[in-house]
């Protein structure tokens, strides 16, 4: 969260992230009847060393029974891999699954699944009662798909993709996970315009020989802004609540020259 320090918002590692657009790095793919959004592993790592060069990540190595090690973890339910980065001294760790296209996990030897046809609904039944397509096809209800098993490519491929997951739990393109578009939170830049409007206001109040410290006043300030605290370092995290409570002290400016006191 955005801290007050000699009244100079200072952001954290998170809050620089998180309000990181990363629209114009993003790729999408429909996958069934959803469409997917995908961050650049490339685009988000270089973002990440600009803002943090000090940061790493690691590949976690998994020891195998014959004694080697290798980048991902396998039992009878599919494969998985696991990655740890650090940026600014905290660690973070992600695991993901290895899927195939249709995001569906892949195991080290081949398996079938059974699906709904999506065509069966479009068909119906024939003089002997067998269900067909418009050309008389039969179309069966249910059809099995196959599932490869998994390659050094497939486990590359979801090792990048958990580095990217890996780097949302640390704010960059954490809003897409979120199913936005854009990112929700400000900027350092705009916290500090945020913050000199907030002080600012309060202090044409002041002028208007407001006592805008005293337990009066802030009550007063959090009924009306419906806010939960008016102390402006506290407020930075809560760009919303700063935003009314500047609303109401302005609204209050305006009616105290009005009334002419």
């Amino acid at each position: 969260m955005p801290k007050l320090v000699n009244d100079e918002v200072v952001m954290s590692s998170f809050d620089t992230l998180y309000a990181v657009d990363c629209s114009t790095m993003t790729e999408k793919k429909k996958v069934g009847g959803a469409e997917l959004t995908y961050l650049s592993w490339s685009d988000a790592w270089a973002l990440i060393m600009k803002l943090f060069p000090d940061a790493s990540y690691e590949f976690v190595l998994w020891d195998q029974p014959d004694g080697t090690k290798k980048f991902y973890n396998s039992d009878s339910t599919g494969a998985f891999v696991m990655t740890k980065v650090t940026i600014e001294g905290i660690t973070r760790t992600m695991m993901l699954p290895v899927m195939d296209g249709a995001n569906k996990a892949m195991k080290e030897t081949l398996y079938s699944y059974t699906v709904k046809n999506g065509l069966y609904r479009y068909a119906k039944p024939n003089a002997q009662g067998v269900m067909v397509d418009k050309n008389g096809q039969p179309v069966e209800e249910y059809i099995t798909k196959a599932v490869e098993p998994f390659t050094s490519f497939d486990v590359n491929k979801t090792l990048m993709r958990c580095l990217v997951k890996n780097l949302a739990m640390f704010g960059l393109g954490l809003y897409i996970y979120s199913g936005e578009d854009l990112p929700g939170t400000p900027d350092e830049e705009d916290l500090t315009k945020l913050l000199k409007k907030f002080n600012e206001t309060r202090q044409a109040l002041s002028d208007l020989e407001v006592d805008v410290h005293s337990d009066t006043f802030n009550d007063w300030l959090m009924r009306k802004a419906n806010i939960h605290n008016t102390d402006p370092g506290v407020l930075l995290n809560f760009p919303a609540e700063m935003k009314r409570a500047i609303a109401e002290m302005e609204r209050a400016i305006e009616k105290k020259k009005n009334s002419g006191q």
